[in-house]
């Protein structure tokens, strides 16, 4: 029986890179985010939008987010019951703890040997920077388009960044005790970022395979600027502030 496998996350952690990767290995697939409000994104079943036209791809979404609202266990079971020998999906915190969504976790918690990723990011500073800067509409990795060097600046609100980072760490801990007892793999970005061959080839055989580091490469590279002060306008305001100084000078 295939493994399952579920990606959890906060906003900006690298997700899409690990999903992206590991749908690069044999034998593997990841779906992306089934779980968004109005949109399944990322559901893979040999479907290319690059090959159909604009109304086929219209067709396809109206029907999967009806088989989703109509009955998300089924339409779980579906995708995750496949031949390869692992398959799962990524989700975002607030997503999976939409009450809306109760009976679907509750599937995925009663589903024997599935193995939970919980990805983070040790930096919440540059986090909360990558999605200011998705929001402003600027690309933040080559999926998205845009070009390694350009650069693209927002200002930072120190209270809205604290009260995000409250936000998402009260989502973070009802999700570490929601998954509390179940086989959980922990995985930063900051790793996945500095040596994507070892950390990817790390939750590979926490799914049972065995993949040499050397074989993956990245499915994604990252675009814009590495440097917080090419991409914070209020970088100096950031130095001078106890609660971001420390995060501010940190990689």
């Amino acid at each position: 029986m295939p493994v399952k496998f579920v990606i959890v996350s906060a906003p900006r952690t690298g997700s899409t890179l690990l999903a992206k990767t590991l749908n690069s290995l044999p034998g593997l697939i990841c779906h992306g985010e089934l779980f968004l409000p109005n949109q399944v994104r990322g559901y893979r079943d040999g479907f290319d939008p690059f090959a159909a036209t604009e109304e086929q791809r219209k067709t396809r979404s109206a029907n999967l987010l009806q088989l989703r609202n109509t009955d998300a266990c089924e339409f779980l079971e579906t995708a995750l019951y496949r031949p390869e020998m692992a398959v799962g999906m990524k989700v975002i915190y607030n997503d999976l703890l939409q009450t809306r969504w109760r009976d679907a976790l509750q599937w995925l918690l009663a589903a024997p040997d599935l193995q939970w990723i919980h990805l983070q990011r040790r930096n919440p500073l540059r986090r909360y920077v990558s999605e200011r800067i998705m929001q402003s509409g600027g690309a933040i990795h080559s999926g998205m388009g845009g070009k390694a060097k350009g650069q693209i600046q927002v200002k930072v609100d120190i209270e809205a960044f604290q009260e995000r980072c409250d936000q998402l760490d009260a989502e973070r801990q009802r999700v570490v005790q929601t998954i509390a007892g179940r086989s959980v793999l922990d995985v930063f970005y900051e790793d996945l970022s500095a040596d994507i061959g070892g950390t990817v080839a790390s939750v590979c055989k926490a799914l049972g395979i065995d993949t040499s580091p050397a074989c993956i490469a990245p499915a994604l590279n990252k675009v814009g600027a590495e440097d917080l002060a090419l991409s914070v306008s209020n970088y100096a305001e950031l130095l001078d502030n106890d609660l971001t100084r420390h995060w501010a000078h940190t990689s």
